[in-house]
């Protein structure tokens, strides 16, 4: 029923709608606990950086920023806000998952499948080591308990 709604509206209905939805001066949108998180899941992803087409940053209360897609002429066209440090893991892993498809299925058939073909299409050995690299990574960024810590995050946040 909404979405009907939100159809009709004429543009000046926008203007007033968006205008309700303007954030509250001095609102804090992220905790500090997840904020801590959030820096530690943007460090272990850190060296995805230089090689793909996004960043992350920290936005202070608003909680973490990823841009992505950067165009020299118009800069990031996409931008992403995170206030939990599991939603911003999530996204980077399917950032950091997508980029090794396309490394791994580049010269061959598999190449022509969307992300989710080409990850059915993988044996189950390769699958094995994807899923074992997904937890070696939570648990560097703290999200699940684990005796491998990343050192590094706190010195790239610089905490």
């Amino acid at each position: 029923m909404r979405t009907e709604r939100v159809k009709e509206m004429r543009n000046w209905d926008w203007l007033r709608l968006s205008n309700k939805l303007k954030p509250v001066r001095g609102k804090i949108y992220i905790s500090e606990t997840e904020r801590r998180k959030c820096r530690r899941v943007a460090a272990v992803f850190s060296d995805m950086y230089e090689h793909e087409n996004l960043l992350v940053l920290d936005a202070g209360r608003y909680g973490f920023v990823k841009l992505n897609d950067f165009r020299e002429s118009f800069g990031f066209c996409e931008v992403y806000t995170f206030t939990e440090s599991k939603e911003l893991f999530e996204d980077l892993w399917k950032e950091w998952v997508n980029s090794q498809l396309i490394f791994l299925t580049s010269e061959s058939q598999l190449a022509e499948l969307d992300y989710d073909d080409m990850l059915e299409a993988l044996p189950p050995s390769v699958m094995k080591r994807v899923n074992r690299k997904k937890h070696q990574l939570m648990v560097r960024a703290g999200l699940i308990p684990g005796k491998e810590m990343y050192p590094s995050a706190a010195r790239h946040w610089g905490r």
